[in-house]
């Protein structure tokens, strides 16, 4: 094996949810989702782990999924919603976490290039030499179901109320969560008729 090949355990993408408490329940109004997961999250000191080819990116829940939740939760939608995908874009621009991420779809299977440029330690140079995951594309979606349910569960505990801009990019992330049936990879135990 080359010194720059990736073992096979660790190529692809997973998602580490975090565990979520302290979320903020004040029963307060919204007309922007990345408002009200700010504000819910606020004493939240958890990260969600991406393991990008190995390779682990923190999300704070406090600071970076706020302000990438709307643009992932769209991204998805599309994903669900295509057969062909060519150079679509993810642009994820955090207080933390900046990066570029290109999609291209064929016959089931899902090509990411990702240009990191910036992460919370600098390392953004490791992860740009092993910057494409190729996988079957709803294990990609599966991947995310547990953060889009703890981002349903949480609003609920909050009691937060939702107006606007704010309520049609939390039903269009219902609508997503919804569409998919499955676990991924960390909480495969959850899975039932396996």
């Amino acid at each position: 094996m080359d010194k720059y090949d990736i073992d096979n355990d660790l190529a692809g993408f997973w998602l580490q949810a975090g565990f979520v408490e302290g979320v903020v329940t004040e029963k307060m109004t919204f007309k922007k989702l990345e408002s009200a997961y700010a504000h819910i999250f606020s004493n939240n000191k958890e990260n969600a782990i991406l393991l990008c080819n190995g390779i682990p990116v923190c999300f704070s829940y406090h600071e970076d999924l706020p302000a990438c939740l709307p643009a992932l939760v769209g991204c998805l939608d599309v994903l669900q919603s295509k057969e062909e995908i060519f150079d679509y874009e993810l642009k994820i621009d955090t207080a933390k976490v900046e990066s570029n991420w290109y999609f291209d779809l064929k016959q089931g299977m899902l090509s990411v290039c990702i240009e990191w440029n910036r992460v919370r330690g600098g390392y953004q140079s490791a992860l740009n030499a092993f910057s494409t995951v190729t996988m079957e594309k709803g294990k990609f979606i599966n991947e995310w179901l547990m953060l889009l349910r703890q981002c349903q569960q949480c609003l609920a505990d909050a009691e937060a109320i939702l107006v606007g801009e704010a309520k049609a990019q939390f039903d269009l992330l219902n609508t997503v969560e919804a569409k998919i049936n499955r676990f991924g990879r960390f909480y495969n135990h959850l899975n039932h008729n396996d």
